[in-house]
């Protein structure tokens, strides 16, 4: 009974932690996927898989900057049905998942989301997957979250990558395995002293979680 109240303690600990740093650990992360995704989708523009297609996703793009999100909604299921899998549509996915979570509609943003995860740029496909990890996080789904992140990123996505894992791994009370996933994605940062603004958030988490070990072993004692 004592070891699973004191589970029960750090998995609360570990979801406090979270939410109460998670706007600036998300808030950095969600502005180096949009940059991500930017630089993707001005190649998809560059590119010009379908007039169409862009010609929607330019719509639909409008429609969001207007805050109608009922006309980009429609959109971007018409981008789904006739373009599924092309880089517009994937985009229009992420346009419109943002807004549904901006408005804290995260299961409706999720469901936007896992298709694009099927995208066939492989950088868009994992962008995707950073995004659902965080949409699930808010929804409480910490399994499904890791689930969304298995398997091998390309190597510009493995500090991301491994960032997110030891964040949903902090939540589940997993305090080595964050450990281990955060330091992976330092050492892909290059590592000790941090040398970017990502780094320091990882470093910082890393030393939060050190201390939080501390303080949960000496109550043990």
């Amino acid at each position: 009974m004592r070891e699973d109240l004191e589970q029960e303690e750090q998995l609360a600990a570990a979801k406090a932690f979270w939410r109460a740093n998670r706007l600036w650990i998300l808030s950095l992360g969600w502005a180096i996927l949009i940059t991500v995704a930017g630089y993707q989708g001005w190649t998809a523009w560059q590119s010009h898989q379908g007039q169409k297609a862009s010609g929607l996703l330019s719509a639909l793009e409008q429609a969001v900057q207007d805050q109608d999100l009922d006309k980009a909604t429609a959109l971007g299921k018409t981008l789904a049905e006739n373009h599924a899998g092309t880089d517009q549509h994937v985009l229009a996915a992420f346009r419109i998942a943002k807004a549904y979570a901006a408005g804290s509609q995260f299961e409706e943003a999720a469901q936007w989301l896992r298709p694009a995860t099927l995208a066939r740029d492989p950088g868009l496909a994992w962008v995707a997957r950073l995004r659902l990890s965080a949409v699930l996080i808010d929804l409480d789904q910490l399994p499904q979250a890791l689930a969304a992140l298995e398997g091998s990123p390309p190597e510009s996505f493995l500090a991301q990558v491994d960032d997110r894992r030891g964040d949903i791994h902090a939540l589940l009370g997993q305090f080595d395995q964050a450990l281990a996933s955060w330091n992976k994605a330092l050492t892909a940062l290059g590592g000790e002293p941090p040398k970017s603004a990502l780094a320091d958030v990882v470093a910082r988490k890393i030393a939060s979680a050190d201390a939080f070990k501390a303080q949960s072993a000496g109550k043990t004692q």
